[in-house]
């Protein structure tokens, strides 16, 4: 693996390096601005009250079904997805990700994220095609995207 562009910095008391990227972040609240400090609050709080919020939903949902069962109205059960294997449709399409070290990380999400929506829409079509990604190794962050 080459780690040319890789910034690493020295461990304390070892030879060991590890890539910046992967060196956990010390956030002081005093280096902090005001507003960035608020946003952190945020997304700590939302972090914490995730798993209840989810489970809420839920509950609020079941209720509303409850409901509208009760009020006599006809409610479809959800809809499950073809799996692509089961499709009538055989055609295979196969996205090469092979050249994804010579591009960008810009790039590269911007691609994925094309590529994600693309497989979703496929995944809800009626006969969906049997999509593949393939790549040959993953060296930059996003790459843990598709494996």
């Amino acid at each position: 693996m080459n780690n040319d562009n890789i910034e690493t910095n020295e461990v304390k008391g070892g030879e060991e390096l590890i890539p910046v990227s992967q060196q956990p972040v010390v956030l002081d609240a005093n280096t902090l601005s005001k507003n960035q400090r608020k946003k952190l609050e945020k997304i700590k709080r939302l972090r914490e009250n995730r798993v209840e919020k989810r489970k809420e939903e839920k509950l609020k949902k079941k209720a509303r079904l409850a409901a509208r069962r009760a009020a006599g109205e006809d409610v479809p059960p959800p809809k499950r997805w073809k799996k692509m294997e089961e499709s009538q449709c055989k055609v295979q399409v196969v996205v090469d990700m092979s050249f994804d070290h010579l591009m960008s990380e810009k790039d590269l999400a911007k691609a994925l994220h094309q590529l994600q929506f693309c497989y979703a829409v496929n995944r809800r079509a009626d006969n969906p095609l049997q999509a593949t990604m393939k790549r040959k190794s993953a060296t930059k962050g996003h790459r843990a995207l598709y494996r």
